[in-house]
């Protein structure tokens, strides 16, 4: 999202507010992972999530907070993540 970009003065690391489209609410698994994270945005209905951003040769990557756990599964949190989204 534009304008939401944030340096820390003491540790030097950039965060910004990713912001999700409104289907993202439909996933429960995905928002259960994020729950915690995700807030209500200025635009109706709309998500997001605050993430580190790191430029590497010009090129913006994004990293994003997985809380680290298993499920009764034995099953990781980022394990899951990823099997949903993908």
């Amino acid at each position: 999202m534009n304008n939401t970009e944030k340096v820390d003065p003491d540790t030097g690391i950039t965060t910004v507010t990713l912001q999700f489209p409104k289907t993202f609410e439909a996933d429960a698994n995905i928002l259960d992972l994020y729950d915690d994270f995700l807030k209500d945005l200025a635009t109706e209905g709309e998500k997001g999530v605050t993430a580190i951003k790191q430029t590497v040769s010009g090129h913006d990557y994004y990293y994003l907070y997985i809380e680290d756990g298993k499920d009764s599964s034995n099953v990781s949190n980022a394990e899951k993540f990823a099997e949903e989204i993908l």
